[in-house]
């Protein structure tokens, strides 16, 4: 669950596409910049060192993090375009073709802080059954349809209400990347 959510996340445009050929310039000597279409793996660890996400199919099978129906392989966005949380597309910048970084990134670089704002009370009838504490569900957005995902955080049933907390998982979190550049253009 929390891969899902990470990826829906951090990566809000999607995954984009997967790492092909070489780099434009034909070669590592160019540095990645703003605007610079860049595809890199990445193993992203919890400060304790647990990975709670990676492009790499070994890293997530030595973690207990594999998942047969996800492909493994090199996320791509564009420098700039905000597709990727500001610390991870920030960490890119410079970056040659096979250099590797580790990075960490305050929350304020990540998903930013928790918000207790983003715990909202929905009616229980709104389930059509008896919600399950921590479980996810989809919202729609009532202004732009798009969904979103909610976590059951708690259930007041004298009251009719259920507490949906709309942050991400990893709001208030520090996170640890292993960025390896694998392709400019």
């Amino acid at each position: 669950m929390t891969v899902l959510l990470f990826a829906a996340f951090v990566f809000l445009a999607g995954r984009g596409s997967p790492a092909q050929g070489a780099a434009k310039d034909g070669g590592s000597d160019r540095a990645a910049q703003s605007g610079d279409r860049v595809c890199v793996d990445y193993i992203g660890t919890f400060p304790d060192g647990t990975v709670f996400d990676t492009s790499v199919e070994q890293v997530a099978k030595d973690n207990g993090t594999y998942n047969p129906q996800r492909g493994y392989e090199p996320l791509c966005f564009t420098i700039g375009a905000h597709q990727v949380v500001p610390g991870f597309e920030n960490a890119a910048i410079g970056m040659k073709v096979g250099e590797t970084k580790d990075v960490s990134l305050p929350p304020e670089q990540a998903y930013g802080e928790r918000k207790d704002e983003l715990v909202v009370p929905v009616p229980i009838a709104t389930f059509g059954g008896k919600p399950q504490l921590n479980e996810v569900y989809g919202f729609s957005d009532g202004r732009t349809g798009q969904m979103l995902p909610g976590r059951v955080d708690r259930i007041d049933e004298a009251a009719g209400q259920v507490y949906v907390d709309f942050n991400s998982e990893m709001a208030g979190k520090t996170l640890r990347f292993n960025i390896t550049l694998r392709n400019i253009g």
